[in-house]
C-alpha cells in the first residue's frame, strides 16, 4: 500500500513539473515567424525577451535583416549570444546589393557577446541610445560593415568588438568612452580616420593594430595609457598573425619584422607624457604636437628626430632659438643635437606666433662594451682606451643623428678608420704612445678620447 502511494505521489509531482509554462523555464525556447524569418527566443521574468537564435533566408540568400520590437507580446531587450551570427552553411558571393542596413529597436538594452559575429550581410547598424552594453566580439569579422555609431549610453568598447571588419571606414564614438579594449578594431584595414574620445584613459593591446590605412591618431589627453602595439603594424608578419590579415606573404622570422611609422598627434604636450614614451618605445618616427598655444614639447634624447605639426597644418616657416641644440627644417622636422633647451617658433595664419619648448636631456657619448665583471657585455662610457700597435679597438657612439655625419680628427699615433656615418668608431694603433683623437658628433659636440697604443 505504501509502495502504491509513493508511485502516485511521484506521478503527481511529474505532472506538476510538466504543467509549468514553457516561458517560465530558462532552457525552453519559443519560436515566432515574421515575414518568413523565424526568431527563437525566451521570456525572462515574464517581462522581456532575449533573442537566442534566428533562422531563414530572403530571396538573395541573406539571413535575418531586421529585429522586431516585440516577440510573444513582450519587448525585445536582449540580443543574445550568437543570435545573428553568420550561418556557416551558406556560401554567397557578396556585392553591394547583398548587404543591408540594420536598425536595432529602442527596446533593446543589451547586445551580448558575439551577437552578430561573422555576419557578412551587415552594411551599417543603427544602435539606439537605449543600449547600454555591447559585448565582446559582438561585431567581429562583419566584413561588409562600413560604419558604426556608438551611442552615449555605452561607456566602453569591449575587446575584439570590431576585430577584422575589413570594410569599416567610419567609427563615431562619443567623448564619454573611457576605455577601448584589447584588439577592439584590430585588422580594420579600411579605417582612415579615428577621433579619440576626449575622456579616453586606456587604449588596449593591439586596439588599432594592423589598421593599414590609419596613419595618425589625434589625442586630446596626453596621459592616455596605450597598450602593447595599440597602433601601427608590421609590414611583414608571422605566427599568430596569420588568422587576421589574409594578405601578403607570411614571414615567420620575427627578427625580419619592421614596425611601420605612425603619427601621434596631441593637443597640448606637457612634459614627458605617456604618448611621447609610447612613440619612442615603439620606434614611431614622429611624435607630433599640435597647438596654437605655447606648449612644452617635453624631453628627448640626443639623436632623436621628430616632426612638429601646428594647428594640424603643414606650415613652412619653423625657426629655432638655438640651432646648436635643435636642428630644424622649414617643414618642422626637428633633430636633437646635444644637451640643452631650445624654443621653436612658428608664425600662424592668424598672425599669432606659436612657441614650443623642447629639452634635450643628454649629450652624445662614446661607450665601450665591458668584457668582465657584473656588467659584462653592457656598454659603459669611456674617456680612454688601449690598443696594440697595428690592431684596432672599437667604441660605440650613442646619441648620433642619422642625418648628420661625424667628423674625425686622428693623430700620428692613433687613426680613426670608420666611415663618417657609422655608430661604431674603430681606432687603429699606428705608433706607440698616448694621444687624443676627436669625434665631432651632430656637427656641434666634440668628444675627446685618449688612446694609448702599446
Amino acid at each position: 500500500m505504501k509502495k502504491i502511494s509513493l508511485i502516485m505521489a511521484l506521478i503527481i509531482l511529474l505532472s506538476a513539473l510538466f504543467s509549468i509554462p514553457a516561458n517560465a523555464m530558462d532552457d525552453d525556447y519559443l519560436n515566432e515567424t515574421i515575414d518568413g524569418f523565424t526568431f527563437h527566443y525566451r521570456i525572462i521574468d515574464n517581462k522581456y525577451v532575449e533573442i537566442v537564435d534566428t533562422s531563414g533566408r530572403d530571396t538573395r540568400g541573406r539571413g535575418v535583416n531586421f529585429i522586431p520590437e516585440k516577440l510573444g507580446g513582450y519587448p525585445v531587450t536582449i540580443i543574445g549570444y550568437h543570435a545573428f551570427a553568420f550561418p556557416s552553411d551558406v556560401l554567397i558571393e557578396l556585392d553591394d546589393e547583398s548587404t543591408f542596413d540594420l536598425v536595432i529597436p529602442d527596446t533593446v538594452t543589451c547586445i551580448r557577446e558575439y551577437a552578430f559575429s561573422g555576419n557578412i550581410f551587415l552594411g551599417t547598424v543603427k544602435i539606439p541610445s537605449s543600449v547600454t552594453y555591447i559585448g565582446e566580439g559582438a561585431f567581429q569579422e562583419c566584413v561588409s560593415l562600413r560604419k558604426i555609431n556608438i551611442p552615449e549610453s555605452v561607456n566602453r568598447i569591449e575587446p575584439t568588438t570590431f576585430i577584422s571588419c575589413a570594410k569599416l571606414k567610419k567609427i563615431t564614438l562619443h567623448d564619454g568612452i573611457k576605455k577601448i579594449g584589447n584588439a577592439a578594431f584590430l585588422g580594420c584595414k579600411s579605417l582612415t580616420k579615428f577621433t579619440v574620445p576626449s575622456e579616453l584613459n586606456k587604449l588596449g593591446d593591439r586596439a588599432f593594430y594592423h589598421c593599414k590605412s590609419l596613419k595618425s591618431m589625434d589625442f586630446n589627453d596626453t596621459d592616455t595609457i596605450l597598450g602593447y602595439q595599440s597602433l601601427g603594424y608590421y609590414n611583414t608578419r608571422g605566427g599568430w598573425d596569420d588568422g587576421y590579415y589574409g594578405d601578403t606573404t607570411t614571414i615567420r622570422d620575427e627578427t625580419t619584422k619592421k614596425y611601420e611609422n605612425f603619427k601621434i598627434i596631441c593637443n597640448d604636450t606637457s612634459g614627458y607624457t605617456n604618448l611621447q614614451k609610447y612613440a619612442q618605445k615603439n620606434g614611431f618616427k614622429y611624435l607630433v604636437s599640435s597647438s596654437s598655444k605655447s606648449t612644452d614639447l617635453g624631453a628627448c634624447e640626443s639623436g632623436d628626430t621628430r616632426t612638429l605639426y601646428v594647428d594640424r597644418e603643414r606650415l613652412t616657416d619653423y625657426k629655432t632659438s638655438n640651432p646648436k641644440i635643435i636642428k630644424l627644417t622649414k617643414k618642422g622636422k626637428m633633430t636633437a643635437l646635444k644637451k640643452g633647451r631650445a624654443n621653436v617658433k612658428v608664425p600662424l595664419p592668424s598672425g599669432k606666433v606659436y612657441i614650443g619648448i623642447i629639452r634635450v636631456i643628454n649629450n652624445p657619448v662614446l661607450k665601450k662594451k665591458t668584457t668582465s665583471g657584473e656588467n659584462k657585455g653592457e656598454y659603459e662610457a669611456v674617456k680612454s682606451v688601449s690598443v696594440k700597435q697595428g690592431k684596432t679597438v672599437s667604441v660605440k657612439l650613442f646619441g648620433k643623428a642619422k642625418s648628420i655625419k661625424n667628423q674625425y680628427t686622428s693623430t700620428s699615433k692613433a687613426q680613426i678608420v670608420s666611415k663618417k656615418n657609422d655608430d661604431i668608431i674603430k681606432i687603429k694603433g699606428k705608433a706607440r704612445g698616448t694621444s687624443t683623437v676627436k669625434v665631432k658628433v651632430n656637427g656641434v659636440k666634440t668628444l675627446k678620447l685618449k688612446v694609448r697604443v702599446k
